[in-house]
């Protein structure tokens, strides 16, 4: 019995743990670009419900998935999942070579 209570108290002190985000490094190397409203079909930021805005910079929370959020709003969401916080593709950046679509 004692090591059942143990084991719980262990469970129990893990349960409140902080979730592991993205590293800088994947957060720097995400895709970006310029907003431009007739190109996307979401016009709304997705974590903060604020409606894009013509020359903003929105950022893909993966290179496989193509979501796009406020540059800001998905760093700071990042910084705490590593998850795309619609499909929750883990945050990956492209491997090799990074272009921005920003003019």
């Amino acid at each position: 019995m004692l090591e059942l209570e143990s084991t719980y108290e262990a469970l129990e002190a893990g349960a409140g743990a902080e979730t592991r985000g993205a590293s800088a490094n994947v957060l720097a190397r995400l895709p970006r670009r310029e907003y431009r409203g007739t190109t996307m079909t979401t016009r709304v930021c997705a974590v903060c419900l604020e409606t894009f805005v013509d020359g903003e910079v929105v950022k893909r929370a993966s290179s496989t998935c193509s979501h796009e959020f406020h540059d800001a709003c998905i760093d700071a969401w990042l910084a705490r999942r590593d998850c795309c916080p619609m499909c929750r593709t883990r945050a990956e950046a492209p491997t090799g070579r990074v272009e921005f679509e920003i003019d």
